[in-house]
């Protein structure tokens, strides 16, 4: 098969896997964690509870990764980042709420300077989420933690922190402040006389949007490395990127909010937290069968117009980490930039782990007699 057929083919089945799979089932498992830290942690006073869950999100450190249950470790450390990473957008949500107002304005202006901020930082993608995004648990280093700045470790200690601590801020409030603005104003306007058509009416918004996005990402791609190629301003392939990054968050929000709202409809509505309980450990575990449970994290930073020939393209890869050959179309470069961003300190433990596991694998031969001859005869 032609290489660009198959990397069509591939694309169209991430689309649709980050659509009817993982997207749902990552709302699930926010929906479940989400509702019942408002029915159960300190419901009598909203404020303290917003604030006791406004926490740091603790930055996900290095771990060492020869661990002998590697993936249990890899799903229990998935689960915890984001159980952390919705208490940070609970707290900051419920917080605006509290002081901001929800009404109109308050929902508009937190939208826009969200927005504003996540342009100014080169940000908008820490506002994607599924079926926009996608994280395997193969194929990359699922302790990445990318920031803003790129400080590594070994070169700057506070620096490293500070530039984290930054990135875990600021770019990630602007996300929370864009969606709420977009969810608030859609619980306003969208039949808020009907909750089952409200929930309608967003999931079928989501939806065809992001099918819209299918051929503008490519058709954006396209121009993407046409610009490369004719040098023009990187500005100009920035806003390009946040064009179709906007488009694409907009379809994700309403997609989560039809589904979310859809479940509250179906499953298990005379059993609230049944439902949110059943929903949260099920999904997670869905997930982890089908090596996506990393996507239930709100997980680093990506710089707009920082990448070449994957430009604007939606970061759900997952049959296209199997089945890509050298051959295929962004192949080589999406491999050289998995490289290129992922930390000293991390690549380091990588080797550790490789050094262990051929020491282990070499005293499995001394066991087995299976030794070189001079070694024998010494």
């Amino acid at each position: 098969m032609n290489a660009k057929v198959r990397f069509a083919l591939l694309f169209a089945c991430d689309q649709l896997i980050s659509a009817v799979w993982v997207a749902p089932l990552v709302v699930l498992f926010w929906r479940g964690i989400w509702d019942l830290l408002d029915a159960h942690f300190i419901p009598e006073h909203p404020a303290a509870s917003a604030w006791s869950t406004l926490v740091e999100h603790f930055k996900r450190w290095q771990i060492v990764q020869y661990s002998v249950a590697w993936i249990l470790l890899c799903h229990f450390y998935s689960y915890i980042g984001a159980v952390l990473s919705v208490c940070h957008w609970r707290g900051v949500w419920e917080v605006l709420d509290i002081y901001t107002g929800t009404g109109p304005a308050g929902y508009a202006v937190s939208l826009v300077v969200g927005q504003v901020i996540l342009w100014l930082l080169r940000s908008s993608k820490c506002a994607s989420a599924p079926p926009q995004i996608l994280f395997a648990d193969i194929g990359r280093d699922i302790f990445e933690t990318p920031s803003r700045f790129g400080f590594q470790l070994d070169n700057n200690r506070m620096a490293y922190i500070g530039d984290h601590v930054f990135t875990s801020v600021v770019p990630s409030t602007a996300a929370v402040c864009v969606w709420r603005g977009f969810w608030g104003l859609a619980d306003l306007y969208f039949h808020p006389e009907s909750f089952k058509e409200s929930a309608m009416l967003s999931l079928i918004i989501g939806y065809c949007v992001y099918a819209l996005c299918m051929p503008l990402q490519a058709c954006c791609n396209l121009l993407f490395r046409e610009m490369i190629k004719l040098r023009s301003p990187t500005l100009s392939r920035i806003i390009l990127e946040d064009f179709i990054i906007l488009i694409g968050n907009f379809g994700a929000i309403h997609v989560w909010r039809g589904v979310r709202m859809g479940l509250n409809l179906v499953l298990l509505p005379n059993n609230v937290n049944a439902s949110l309980l059943v929903g949260h450990f099920c999904s997670f575990i869905l997930l982890s069968f089908t090596l996506t449970s990393d996507s239930v994290q709100a997980r680093g930073f990506s710089l707009t117009g920082a990448l070449s020939k994957e430009g604007c393209l939606f970061e759900n890869q997952f049959l296209r980490m199997f089945f890509s050959a050298p051959s295929d179309p962004q192949y080589s470069s999406v491999r050289q930039a998995e490289h290129e961003t992922r930390p000293k300190l991390s690549r380091k433990i990588v080797k550790y782990r490789n050094a262990i596991v051929k020491l282990s694998l070499d005293e499995e031969d001394d066991r087995q007699g299976l030794v070189p001859a001079e070694s024998s005869e010494a």
